[in-house]
């Protein structure tokens, strides 16, 4: 069994970024992707991409959504058995989630980033990468408008992707963007990940704003050595956050196990 004593050791920050603009647009894209390099199989997640006159918001449509009904659940008076199957419920509802998002201010050329390792909630300022585009002459429909393929290198992944200048926005899921259009499709080239557009909305009625979680400030090669210390061994990094008293954990056996083996986890930029 494996048992849990969090510490309230680290430095959290109250939210520095505050609600944005209205959002204009609301684009819906589907992911298919694999999760874990040695294992076979792929997953699916939804992700929205809201864009405003100056900024612009990317982040999981599901995870926002179970967020709101878990503040609900905590802001409710029931008893405890009621509250702990609500919120197994809604784990059921929502089990494909993502805590990353991103909000661009575009006339900086900034991209702020949130997302989660273990219980904590990291954040951090970068600028957007510029991508060089190489545009083929391929062509296609997608949701009834004419794309373009065009091909480039980011944080070193190759991406295939398909943008229209029907819609003259210079974006698209995750950090692709740069193109003289919206990108609608997006493919690396191992086929690891696989973004679809499927809706396209005027005016959600939302702003644009990351969600609001505590979070710890960091710079960017901090979180990405932080996640790759517990991708190689979460069971140590658990030990290493909460306290090597604090994290017990047995096998199948019954025997202490005090590390874990890695875990080859698939991330947008390598």
């Amino acid at each position: 069994m494996k048992q849990i004593f969090p510490l309230i050791a680290l430095l959290l920050f109250c939210i520095s970024v505050p609600a944005q603009e209205q959002a204009k647009y609301r684009i819906a894209y589907h992911l298919n992707y694999k999760p874990i390099t040695n294992k076979n199989g792929y997953s699916t997640l939804e992700w929205n991409l809201d864009i405003g006159n100056t900024t612009s918001v990317f982040y999981c449509k599901d995870t926002r959504l179970s967020d709101q009904e878990f503040d609900s659940l905590r802001r409710s008076n029931l008893d405890m058995a009621s509250a702990f199957n609500s919120l197994d419920m809604i784990h059921k509802k929502y089990p494909n989630t993502n805590n990353l998002e991103i909000l661009r201010t575009l006339h900086k050329q900034l991209y702020t980033l949130q997302d989660k390792v273990l219980i904590y909630y990291f954040r951090y300022q970068d600028s957007i990468p510029t991508i060089q585009w190489d545009i083929s002459n391929e062509e296609k429909d997608l949701l009834g408008m004419k794309c373009k393929k065009a091909t480039g290198n980011i944080m070193n992944r190759i991406w295939n992707v398909w943008y229209t200048e029907d819609i003259p926005f210079s974006n698209g899921p995750w950090l692709l963007s740069g193109l003289p259009g919206l990108i609608l499709e997006a493919e690396d080239s191992e086929n690891i990940f696989k973004f679809t557009c499927t809706e396209l909305k005027n005016n959600p009625n939302d702003l644009i704003q990351i969600s609001k979680h505590d979070f710890i400030k960091c710079k960017k090669q901090k979180f990405l050595k932080l996640r790759k210390e517990n991708d190689d061994d979460n069971v140590g990094f658990e030990k290493k956050m909460y306290g090597e008293d604090k994290v017990i954990v047995h096998d199948a056996k019954g025997n202490l196990v005090t590390h874990s083996v890695p875990v080859q986890r698939n991330y947008f930029e390598r």
